[in-house]
């Protein structure tokens, strides 16, 4: 695993190549808690700040931070589908 996935706390969970056409792809999973970004020696990649709308699509400027795990059951993103 990488050390950028290492420091994001996601979990590789499978790499496959296509046979046909050699096209790659891997699929990662993010924690289902705020444990392991609370844990890290360095804030690489920064956390986002909590005003940041995790949920706005439209007309936001991109942020290079990390959204947390929701903690809140209501919170959209809290809960597995």
């Amino acid at each position: 695993m990488s050390a950028l996935m290492k420091k994001m706390c996601w979990e590789l969970l499978v790499i496959k190549n296509d046979i046909v056409n050699q096209v790659g792809a891997a699929i990662f999973r993010k924690p289902t808690s705020n444990e392991c970004y609370e844990q890290r020696a360095e804030n690489e990649p920064s956390l986002c700040k909590d005003f940041v709308d995790a949920n706005a699509a439209w007309n936001v400027p991109l942020e290079a931070c990390m959204q947390k795990i929701p903690v809140d059951a209501s919170k959209r993103g809290s809960q597995w589908p």
